[in-house]
């Protein structure tokens, strides 16, 4: 077999391999993006969480010292001050849904990233295992092309006439 041919077969099978592996590690890269996409979720629900139960009690104090301050007036919680009551719960309530709906929104698009990097991912490694396997074949074509695996231990020429770039010595 020729040298040169051999270390090119080599090459290609090595380049293939490369590309394949290439495409695995950017397949892992995306699984490990989609993973933190839907940590990146659940931390948002666990927030608004926790935001909203501060603005429920934030709500109740608010409230409470509101139906303090009626009381130490003498006045009756009914009419006007019941709407205050009413106004202040009602604007709680709004605050908690407002939170809930922003959140819900990064929610979803943190789930979009994480679906989005995982079909990425599943590309990157089809891309890559076409391209490695494509790289080994076109290297064995080129081997066959310059005679590796012919009864002779030669490389063919491309043309008549035309020396042999590769050779060693003279012609």
């Amino acid at each position: 077999m020729c040298t040169v041919t051999a270390i090119g077969l080599t090459g290609a099978i090595i380049s293939g391999a490369g590309r394949l592996f290439s495409g695995i590690q950017s397949s892992e890269a995306a699984e490990f993006n989609a993973q933190v996409a839907e940590r990146a979720a659940a931390n948002e629900a666990a927030r608004v969480r926790f935001q909203n139960e501060r603005a429920r009690e934030r709500g109740a104090r608010l409230r409470g010292t509101q139906r303090a301050r009626i009381a130490a007036a003498g006045v009756q919680v009914q009419g006007t001050p019941l709407e205050v009551l009413a106004d202040t719960a009602a604007e709680e309530e709004l605050e908690v849904q407002s939170n809930l709906f922003g959140s819900r929104i990064t929610q979803q698009n943190l789930r979009d990233r994480a679906r989005l990097s995982r079909q990425q991912g599943r590309g990157a490694l089809f891309g890559g295992a076409l391209a490695g396997l494509g790289t080994v074949i076109s290297g064995g074509a080129t081997a066959q092309r310059l005679g590796f695996g012919n009864s002779g231990d030669t490389a063919r020429l491309p043309a008549p006439g035309i020396p042999d770039p590769f050779a060693m010595g003279p012609t």
